[in-house]
């Protein structure tokens, strides 16, 4: 069992269009269950 403890979350980057890492999540999430 590993003892390091939980894996760091990555920062999320802004949206090149909207300049939001919102719209950046929103994507990423949609994008990762295939609903295109």
């Amino acid at each position: 069992m590993p003892r390091k403890g939980p894996a760091a979350k990555s920062p999320v980057i802004a949206d090149p269009v909207y300049n939001s890492p919102v719209v950046t999540a929103l994507i990423n999430k949609v994008l990762l269950h295939g609903k295109r």
